[in-house]
C-alpha cells in the first residue's frame, strides 16, 4: 500500500513518455506517446514488418532493453540489427555473417547496443522471469523496455482449450509487469487475415486475434503495401488519448527492408 505522495512520486517516474523518434514524429503528434510502465500492443498480418518495426523502434531509442526473440533466431535478429546500425543490406550482412571472421567483422559495430537478447522459442511467464532476475543481477536495475516478440510464442498456464483465455492471462500477467518494473512492454502479436481483407492498409481494432486490446493502453496496427514500400501504423486504441478503431487514418513510412529501417514518407 502506497501513500497518495509516494503513489505520486511513482506515477511521475513509470509515466514518462519514451525517448521520441523522428521519424514517428506524426504519431506522437497525433496523441499516441507510448509511456514507461506501461504497455504496448504492436499488431499486423505475418510479414507485414511488425519484428522489424519493433527492433528498428527500441534501435532508434537506445534505452536498455530486453529482447524477448520467440519469433526471430539469434542469425536474423543478427542480421537486422547489423543492418540497421551499418547500413549494410540485409542479405549482404546474412552472407558475411555466415563467413568465416563474419561475426567479429560486425563486432565494434553492435557493440554499443543497448539491446541485451533472449532466443527462446517457447518462452514461458517463469522464464521470462528468471531472464528478468538475471539482468537485474548484471545491470542492478530493471530494463527501460521489455520486447516480446511474439505472443502467441509465450507459453501461459494451462487454460484449456481457449488459446484466447490463455493470451488473455498472459497480457494481464505482462501488463504488471510492466507496473512493477516500470518498463516500456511492447509485445507483437497478429491480426485476423480473415478481418483484415486488404493486407496494404492496417487492421482495425476489431481484428485483433483472440480479442486483446483490452489491457495495453497502447494498441497499434501495422501493413505493408509492397509496390511502393508504403508502410502504415494505426493507432486504433489509446487509454487518455486520440486514436481510431477503424484503423482508416494512419500515419505512412518509407520501409526500407533491404536496410532493416524506415523512413520518412514523401510519397503519396
Amino acid at each position: 500500500m502506497l501513500t497518495a505522495a509516494r503513489a505520486l512520486q511513482k506515477a511521475r517516474n513509470t509515466g514518462q513518455p519514451l525517448p521520441e523518434v523522428p521519424e514517428l514524429a506524426e504519431l506522437y503528434r497525433n496523441g499516441c506517446k507510448p509511456k514507461r510502465g506501461q504497455m504496448v500492443l504492436l499488431t499486423g498480418m505475418p510479414k507485414a514488418g511488425k519484428s522489424l518495426l519493433g527492433l528498428w523502434w527500441v534501435h532508434k531509442m537506445g534505452l536498455p532493453t530486453l529482447y524477448v526473440s520467440a519469433d526471430m533466431d539469434s542469425h536474423e535478429a543478427m542480421t537486422r540489427l547489423s543492418a540497421t546500425v551499418t547500413g549494410t543490406p540485409s542479405d549482404q550482412v546474412a552472407e558475411h555473417l555466415l563467413q568465416q571472421g563474419g561475426p567479429e567483422f560486425y563486432q565494434d559495430a553492435v557493440r554499443d547496443s543497448q539491446i541485451q537478447w533472449v532466443f527462446d522459442s517457447a518462452p514461458t511467464l517463469w522464464d521470462l522471469a528468471d531472464e528478468l532476475d538475471a539482468y537485474v543481477e548484471a545491470h542492478g536495475v530493471w530494463p527501460e523496455v521489455i520486447v516480446i516478440d511474439n505472443l502467441m510464442n509465450v507459453v501461459g498456464e494451462s487454460d484449456g482449450d481457449d488459446p484466447t483465455v490463455g493470451m488473455q492471462g498472459i497480457l494481464k500477467e505482462l501488463h504488471g509487469l510492466a507496473r512493477e518494473t516500470g518498463a516500456a512492454i511492447f509485445v507483437l502479436h497478429h491480426v485476423s487475415e480473415a478481418v483484415q481483407t486488404d493486407a496494404t492498409v492496417p487492421a482495425p481494432r476489431r481484428g485483433i486475434q483472440g480479442k486483446v486490446s483490452q489491457l495495453p493502453e497502447v494498441v497499434l496496427t501495422v501493413a505493408l503495401e509492397p509496390a511502393t514500400n508504403r508502410f502504415g501504423v494505426a493507432c486504433v486504441a489509446n487509454r487518455g488519448g486520440p486514436c481510431d478503431p477503424t484503423g482508416k487514418r494512419f500515419i505512412k513510412l518509407k520501409s526500407r527492408p533491404e536496410l532493416c529501417r524506415f523512413e520518412h514518407w514523401t510519397g503519396y
